[in-house]
């Protein structure tokens, strides 16, 4: 039996929590304890989810939104046992605890291995081929995805992310003639598989995905200027829980209004006004996690971008999935403004 520890987590602690915890250990789920270890139930990436979109709060406790009637098996029954079987071919991302004669989980089923989690071979497209308008005259000596970030370059930083938990199958989006970003990377093909598409023309945030070929596996597509600080697994997990054709990574931004709000009637009469109000903002941070069928639906135009294909899958109703993460498990370096604050994040 395998111990463990580190995905228990108690009832009384934060969703918050509960995220920081499934970031260090990459599984779908966490079993929730409560005095004495007694199990109370499950939390999964999606109860989390939900729960942030709906209310767009981290720090309420786990015990409000738990699972508490989940699927368990006793430490003496798990042998020949078809509900177990029957469940976990159900729910092949998912793990069940055991537990033992006083209800406490001492171990989960199916024991994961090391070797099967480095076999992920899901691409990760990582779009380097911008102009960095944004950013001039700083990237007209140096492309984009080379400005420093931790002390080192923002690329970097995303392939050590995906890299670290056990993704390595990279596509590099570049503009034809950078070879200034291209000879920088290539020292670093030891380290990483690299490939690399060259953009003879500029596409768009999603005008690439008509040219790389189709994909078997679900894959990521993220902007350079943009470092998400979470584990890609839980996107992963999330996807394919949810059966979508496209994930989003937003995040929950606070915004205050510089102005007064004011709140009017139909018939033109103030009702009230707030000074400054805070606003809870759901934002597109461009990090996107695509299944293989997305290249059957994309628009006509050669060049263009994820909003217009976002757009164009709601028309057609097909499923995206949000998956929100906070403020500060996001650095964005697109414009200056943004990168000085992403500097200030530790």
């Amino acid at each position: 039996m395998k111990k463990i520890n580190k995905i228990l987590i108690s009832e009384n602690a934060s969703l918050y929590d509960a995220i920081l915890q499934l970031n260090r250990t990459g599984t779908r789920c966490l079993f929730v304890i409560g005095r004495s270890k007694i199990f109370k139930g499950i939390l999964t990436d999606g109860d989390i989810r939900r729960y942030i979109v709906k209310d767009k709060n981290f720090n309420v406790k786990v015990s409000k939104v738990f699972n508490k009637k989940p699927f368990f098996v006793q430490q003496n029954k798990i042998f020949k046992n078809t509900k177990l079987e029957n469940f976990l071919k159900k729910n092949k991302s998912l793990i069940v605890p055991v537990l033992n004669k006083k209800k406490i989980p001492i171990s989960y089923l199916p024991i994961i291995k090391n070797e099967d989690i480095k076999k992920l071979n899901n691409l990760v497209l990582i779009m380097a081929g911008g102009q960095g308008s944004r950013l001039k005259p700083y990237t007209d000596i140096l492309p984009k995805p080379l400005i420093p970030i931790n002390n080192k370059p923002m690329i970097l930083n995303i392939l050590d992310k995906f890299k670290k938990n056990f993704f390595d199958n990279f596509l590099i989006t570049i503009k034809k003639n950078d070879r200034i970003l291209e000879t920088y990377l290539k020292q670093f093909s030891k380290k990483y598989k690299l490939e690399f598409f060259k953009e003879s023309a500029q596409l768009g945030s999603g005008g690439c995905l008509k040219r790389i070929k189709r994909q078997k596996n679900p894959f990521f597509m993220i902007n350079c200027d943009s470092f998400v600080n979470l584990n890609p697994r839980r996107i992963l997990n999330t996807h394919i829980e949810t059966n979508s054709i496209l994930t989003m990574v937003v995040c929950l931004k606070s915004y205050q209004v510089p102005y007064g709000e004011c709140d009017v009637n139909n018939n033109g009469f103030l009702k009230n006004i707030s000074e400054k109000p805070t606003k809870k903002l759901i934002t597109n941070v461009g990090m996107y996690l695509l299944s293989p069928e997305i290249k059957n639906y994309l628009p006509k135009e050669k060049s263009f971008g994820m909003d217009m294909l976002i757009k164009r899958l709601l028309k057609l109703k097909k499923k995206i999935c949000v998956f929100p993460i906070k403020e500060d498990e996001w650095r964005d370096t697109g414009n200056w403004d943004d990168y000085f604050k992403a500097l200030q994040k530790r």
